[in-house]
């Protein structure tokens, strides 16, 4: 499981918001002051509020500012980001191949369209898949449990 703390900002019977900030490389380096990747962190923002499902019991016993870990499974952080990353390439590829082979003939630029079609097929996928898992609850980060090391400090 994949950990991180957050700040919770609300709280009710069945579910706990939550403020995370992100934290980059840039946040240890030493040549801040010339690197353009600190500039566009800087104005990009750095907190994400989400929600967290959780049960009356646990809800009861966090207030407002504690900060809590919440996990996500690695195998599915590692599934998602090869389909991200992965699919669209694939239907890429496949644009291309399938008009080669349909068409030996075929100009180049033709190839290449049909690789950008294929492209754009693959990113629509992946836009409309993202959209299924973020309604699903297996997708969703989970408060780290008393045997997970679940860790409230109050501030």
């Amino acid at each position: 499981m994949i950990k991180e703390s957050a700040q919770v900002i609300a709280v009710d019977d069945q579910s706990v918001w939550l403020q995370s900030t992100r934290h980059s490389a840039c946040d240890t380096c030493k040549v801040k002051a010339g690197c353009g990747q600190k500039l566009v962190q800087k104005h990009m923002g750095r907190s994400h509020i989400f929600q967290v499902d959780a049960d009356k019991q646990t809800t009861q016993h966090l207030s407002l500012h504690d900060t809590v870990e919440v996990g996500i499974d690695e195998s599915l952080l590692l599934r998602g980001s090869l389909f991200l990353y992965l699919f669209p390439l694939a239907t890429m590829l496949a644009g291309s191949l399938v008009t080669s082979w349909l068409n030996p003939a075929s100009p180049e630029w033709l190839l290449l369209v049909m690789a950008f079609v294929g492209l754009g097929a693959g990113l629509l996928v992946v836009a409309i898949q993202s959209r299924r898992q973020q309604q699903q609850k297996k997708y969703r980060p989970t408060l780290c449990t008393e045997g997970d090391g679940f860790k409230v400090q109050e501030s």
